[in-house]
């Protein structure tokens, strides 16, 4: 028997790095830095029906001055919101199964391309 999957590809503007997030003097700072960039991606979701998977993977492919570690921040806050919105029902190792960063110049430049895999 075949598994299903649904294949979701989100397309997001650059978020605020991983050091100067943590820079950031107060947690309401990178709340509203989180709450803003979720919107976003909620946006996004919308284009797609709903759908629940029992194991996630993501791969994101950016095109930005950020390294490659500084860029995080933008699985983890679409992590997060596919949780929320109960697209899988936990970030945990037993349902997130992987995540792939890497830079690709041949994304728009400040944009990035995150490919979410549900099972």
């Amino acid at each position: 028997m075949l598994e299903e999957s649904v294949e979701l590809i989100l397309t997001l503007p650059k978020t605020i790095s991983l050091n100067k997030l943590y820079s950031s003097s107060h947690w309401t700072v990178r709340k509203k830095e989180k709450d803003a960039y979720t919107k976003i991606i909620k946006k996004e979701l919308d284009r797609f029906d709903h759908y629940r998977g029992e194991l996630m993977s993501i791969d994101v492919r950016y095109n930005s001055r950020y390294d490659v570690d500084n860029f995080i921040v933008v699985p983890k806050f679409v992590a997060d919101t596919l949780v929320a919105d109960g697209w899988i029902a936990d970030d945990s190792p037993k349902y997130y199964k992987s995540l792939r960063i890497r830079y690709d110049e041949s994304i728009e430049k400040n944009l990035c391309q995150v490919r979410v895999t549900l099972t």
